[in-house]
């Protein structure tokens, strides 16, 4: 675990509207986080750096085919607590919502579009 204040990081290839919506997601939860420009990498290696790196163990990577990952330091690399392949502005909020729930404790948001009927 790192030093520093108390933030998930978010390890990002890209910008815009994804993005933003992640980061609204932690604010909802009330969970500050950091937004690191980390270009060139897949989604998993930024969420899993970030968790690495991050004082409250979970970070979030968007990279720049849009998939989000996000991860707990505690996790084996490759098993991240979701992943998110075409994200829409939704899933995108949802996934910066589950990072501020690790940190809480509290339940994960239900992704009624990726249940199965």
């Amino acid at each position: 675990m790192s030093s520093g204040p108390p933030r998930i990081l978010v390890f990002t290839a890209g910008t815009g509207h994804l993005l933003r919506e992640i980061c609204a997601g932690m604010e909802e939860e009330g969970v500050p986080y950091d937004v690191v420009a980390s270009p060139g990498h897949p989604a998993e290696q930024l969420a899993h750096e970030a968790a690495r790196r991050s004082p409250l163990e979970v970070g979030v990577g968007l990279d720049a085919t849009g998939v989000i990952v996000v991860h707990h330091s505690k996790l084996p690399r490759g098993k991240p607590v979701s992943r998110t392949e075409a994200p829409t502005p939704t899933t995108a909020r949802h996934a910066g919502q589950d990072a501020a729930r690790v940190v809480t404790g509290a339940p994960l948001t239900r992704h009624p579009e990726k249940e199965n009927p």
